[in-house]
């Protein structure tokens, strides 16, 4: 999901937030000293333009306030991505119009400062959506094809003319590279979603649930393994048919999603089978987040039917010897000691 998602504004992410504070935070703590050496080595020499005298302490300053209220808020990282792509397109702007274009316009030469437009658009790209970043990105050419206008009311000798059309050229070919790269980039997700979602539950497949299995195993802490399975769904099936069967586990699993926390996972196991998988818990949490899935299945009214699950519960502390393998089969082996306990109960 991307920036310019409304989803995304509106969904907690807690894992997509965690990493964007992580890479943030000391990418912009070298952006502060990046933009403040060559203020530095500039004004100790007196050659720093009126602009950048006021601009790039002003731009380090908001650098530095967003390092800290990631730091402090780690659910502002979407409003700080936001506020660092106003600031840099915001510089190259008055800076184009300031220093850049003057410089063109008198010595005929290219400026080196108007490259950094491009690397705006790459920003934007990497930032919004592909629909999203070619509007912004066209719409910023738009103003600075403005600021050009309005300075030069385009009266340019030959050079001059031919540096304008390169740099036009040149920057349409990067949007339109850009635009294409993300469509392609778009797709490869989309492709990927697909692999692993199940198809009429919309939950993780078995392929996908396996992965995240791997990697919390490999973490240092506690994990727990819930495996449910809904009690007689055969004669659901044969009694109200297939079709009755299949919106009985869409609401199963839209029950399953709605209970669980946001660092938890569900999956579609196989079958009647589903899988949830608790991280970073307690063993009396398990036992409590296990129970309320089984009365909130039991009060749920699937497809207007009565319906109960069996679940069987294993847990894992990263003090133990044992094997991802050895506690998916523990969990397996308490779900048939549930079933045959009489059903509709938690086993462990």
């Amino acid at each position: 999901m991307k920036l310019g998602d409304l989803k995304f504004w509106l969904a907690p992410a807690e894992g997509q937030e965690a990493f964007q504070v992580k890479v943030l935070i000391p990418v912009l703590v070298i952006a502060v000293f990046a933009v403040m050496l060559p203020w530095v080595l500039q004004f100790t020499t007196g050659r720093i333009s009126r602009f950048d005298l006021f601009a790039l302490p002003t731009m380090a300053l908001v650098f530095f306030a967003c390092a800290i209220c990631l730091k402090l808020r780690a659910s502002a990282a979407n409003a700080v991505v936001i506020l660092i792509m106003f600031t840099l397109g915001a510089y190259e702007l008055v800076d184009f119009a300031l220093v850049s274009l003057p410089f063109i316009m008198t010595s005929s030469q290219a400026s080196i400062g108007v490259l950094w437009i491009s690397v705006i658009f790459m920003m934007t790209f990497l930032t919004f959506s592909e629909t999203i970043a070619a509007f912004l990105s066209i719409a910023y050419v738009i103003v600075v094809i403005l600021i050009v206008a309005i300075q030069t009311r385009f009266k340019f000798n030959d050079l001059q003319s031919e540096i304008f059309i390169t740099i036009l050229l040149f920057n349409a070919i990067v949007i339109g590279f850009l635009w294409m790269f993300s469509r392609i980039r778009e797709s490869l997700k989309t492709m990927e979603i697909m692999a692993n979602t199940d198809s009429l539950t919309e939950l993780n497949n078995r392929r996908a649930m396996q992965t995240k299995l791997d990697k919390t195993h490999l973490l240092t802490k506690p994990y727990a393994i819930v495996i449910l399975d809904i009690d007689h769904f055969k004669l659901v099936n044969d009694t109200h048919g297939h079709d009755r069967g299949d919106q009985v586990l869409r609401e199963l699993a839209f029950v399953l999603a709605n209970q669980i926390r946001g660092s938890d996972s569900v999956a579609r196991w196989g079958g009647e089978e589903f899988l949830v998988l608790f991280a970073n818990i307690k063993p009396i949490d398990a036992d409590m987040a296990s129970n309320r899935l089984l009365l909130a299945v039991r009060q749920a009214n699937l497809a207007g039917l009565q319906i109960t699950v069996s679940i069987g519960l294993a847990y894992h502390d990263p003090d133990d010897s044992q094997g991802l393998e050895q506690v998916t089969a523990q969990a397996d082996a308490a779900l048939y000691r549930a079933k045959n306990a009489g059903r509709d109960q938690v086993a462990k």
